[in-house]
């Protein structure tokens, strides 16, 4: 009996796919198997790939992982952990405005922890006229600066920018601190008055620092929190040494509220002026401060430069 001849469908679309599975897939016999015992080549072809396929897949992605842990541990070890500044005791008066300007210098607030940071860190600040006698190290998750820190006593204005000079008169720039009592000198020589982190070279200047670092310790003593200081706004030097008058007081305190207090020759000058000697005058004013608690709006002026023969001198 003739064959009957069967047309053959025609099959659409790829085989091959990416995580779905095809459906409507037409089996393949081997030509002379067995009847009933034949096996589909298709079938089992297609498993033996995705066998292949998902072996080569958990391959990868072992590899990507081994890849990227060499590559975090590369960024990790060339970036170094970080660490954040830490000044070791600093002064109880210092400011945040100081306190940006010693990061600044330093390089930044916050820096990588390695061999070379303590180095970098100490060199930079040796611009900073704040600090002296700086040492730095690497201390767990800080960057430890150590170091003396300079304490401003007066202020000065030349032009339109204002300084500071220290208890060894040395010149600061000018930051905002307000729990330190620093006194205005006004009529000195601007040509006189070095560069920042040098010494000041005008002899006005260099005694009323003088004069108020002997108040500064009898305030230590007396009044540590609310000393005779704090009451005392400008020291006027315009006649020192007689430059205009020589009977006149060479150096004028002024307080805040705008009393006199004619202090009079050059600080260790008074006996040359026939004048009371420092001890006479410091202990004659810190006296009447002690009386009435205040420099302002008691008297029109106080005047030291007179001797006293007998007065009770401060204690050594």
């Amino acid at each position: 009996m003739a064959r009957r001849k069967t047309k053959k469908k025609k099959r659409s679309g790829s085989w091959f796919w990416f995580g779905r599975k095809a459906s409507g897939r037409r089996k393949t016999t081997v030509k002379g198997a067995r009847k009933g015992g034949g096996f589909t080549l298709g079938s089992g072809f297609r498993v033996t790939l995705t066998i292949l396929g998902l072996l080569l897949v958990l391959g990868g992605i072992a590899v990507g992982f081994v890849y990227m842990e060499r590559y975090v541990e590369r960024i990790g070890s060339g970036q170094g952990q970080l660490g954040m500044l830490e000044l070791l005791d600093p002064p109880e008066w210092i400011s945040n405005e100081l306190l940006d300007e010693i990061a600044m210098a330093a390089g930044g607030k916050e820096f990588v922890l390695d061999k070379s940071t303590a180095n970098t860190v100490a060199t930079n600040l040796q611009s900073l006229a704040w600090l002296y006698g700086v040492k730095v190290q690497t201390a767990g998750e800080t960057v430890r600066i150590m170091a003396g820190y300079r304490r401003p006593v007066v202020m000065l204005k030349i032009g339109g920018d204002m300084y500071y000079v220290d208890e060894n008169s040395v010149v600061l720039d000018h930051v905002l601190l307000p729990k330190l009592p620093i006194v205005e000198v006004r009529g000195f020589r601007p040509e006189n008055i070095a560069s920042v982190g040098n010494i000041c070279l005008d002899e006005a200047v260099v005694s009323v620092v003088d004069m108020l670092n002997a108040f500064g310790k009898m305030d230590r003593l007396s009044a540590p929190n609310s000393g005779l200081l704090f009451e005392i706004g400008v020291a006027d030097v315009s006649n020192f040494s007689g430059r205009k008058s020589f009977l006149a007081p060479h150096i004028v305190l002024r307080a805040k509220d705008g009393t006199e207090i004619r202090w009079g020759a050059a600080y260790g000058e008074s006996t040359r002026y026939s004048e009371a000697v420092e001890s006479e005058k410091i202990a004659s004013l810190y006296g009447f401060y002690a009386e009435h608690g205040t420099l302002s709006g008691v008297v029109k002026y106080i005047d030291l430069r007179v001797p006293r023969k007998k007065f009770p001198r401060p204690s050594q």
